[in-house]
């Protein structure tokens, strides 16, 4: 079929490059509205888990990282109990290029579904005082992307014999680069 992916990444890039996209004219529309930027981490206080298609990518980045990084990443590794995410350096993310979808989408108006309705959802930090002003054009369907995403990861992992329903955290990930304890996937018994 012509114009058809012809790799297992690909259809998850075509994803990233939609909410880059997106958060590209967010930026651009509402630079004042967005408090984002370099040395900001306090969306990366967690230690993310995520699905295979993500998980690769993820630890290809990691090994693609300096001996020094890694070393002072797998000392933070070995002495954090904060839960943060073990790879922000410096509180920047070492593989900002290759961060996973929820990473990109940190700090842009979501839209919420709950059984009272629906609701827009931002960092604290971000459009201080104006949500109800932010245009529905301006808002990220974040359950429409993890649909697209659990989809693309099923994908992902037919063509590379993995469990979809597995997911990784950043700290297993980091850690099975360095070849420490604790490496591997966490099985998560139902992906919605």
């Amino acid at each position: 079929m012509a114009g058809a992916p012809a790799r297992t990444d690909d259809f998850y890039r075509q994803l990233v490059a939609r909410v880059d996209g997106f958060m590209a004219a967010l930026e651009a529309r509402h630079p004042e509205g967005l408090a984002c930027r370099a040395g900001c981490s306090a969306c990366c206080q967690q230690d993310l888990a995520i699905f295979p298609v993500e998980a690769d990518r993820v630890r290809q980045a990691v090994q693609g990282l300096g001996e020094e990084v890694l070393r002072r990443l797998g000392d933070r590794l070995a002495t954090s109990e904060t839960g943060g995410c073990p790879l922000l350096w410096q509180d920047c993310c070492a593989i900002y290029p290759e961060r996973p979808l929820i990473c990109r989408t940190h700090g842009a108006p979501v839209l919420v579904r709950e059984e009272e309705g629906s609701r827009v959802d931002v960092c604290p930090l971000n459009f201080v005082g104006r949500v109800e002003a932010i245009p529905l054009a301006n808002v990220l369907d974040l359950d429409r992307v993890n649909e697209i995403l659990v989809a693309v990861n099923v994908y992902h992992c037919r063509r590379q014999g993995q469990d979809p329903g597995t997911r990784s955290t950043m700290s297993r990930i980091l850690a099975s680069v360095l070849g420490s304890p604790g490496q591997g996937t966490i099985q998560i018994e139902e992906v919605s």
